[in-house]
């Protein structure tokens, strides 16, 4: 699966779940969650999202993924809803990940971000 690929797929990925609730990308919605203070994600949220995306496929944490954005997608404002342990799956299975390619800079900055 090729890098263009992956994006293309996460992007109508990402529009799917905003016709369901708001139009916010993984960017705002962790801009959002960060300034109403309900995320453990630190950091700056474009690098924490590209890179996210850079390991998504490799990882197999899309489903983790796709349900963290799409409980924060689910109400007006992400705060207004309890994402809590879908957030935990994604960064458990993130960090599994990269606990084997700790070398990978994608890594570094998601581990930097949880």
């Amino acid at each position: 699966m090729t890098k263009a690929f992956l994006l293309v797929t996460i992007t109508i990925l990402l529009g799917t779940l905003g016709a369901c609730g708001s139009d916010a990308s993984c960017e705002q919605l962790c801009e959002e969650a960060q300034a109403g203070d309900c995320t453990d994600v630190a950091g700056n949220c474009g690098s924490f999202c590209g890179a996210l995306d850079d390991v998504e496929s490799a990882s197999g944490c899309a489903d983790e993924r796709d349900a963290y954005e799409s409980c924060l997608n689910s109400k007006d404002a992400v705060c207004d809803v309890d994402c809590d342990a879908k957030e935990n799956a994604l960064e458990s299975c993130v960090i599994a990940y990269c606990a084997g390619n700790a070398g990978d800079p994608s890594c570094v900055t998601l581990a930097g971000s949880f």
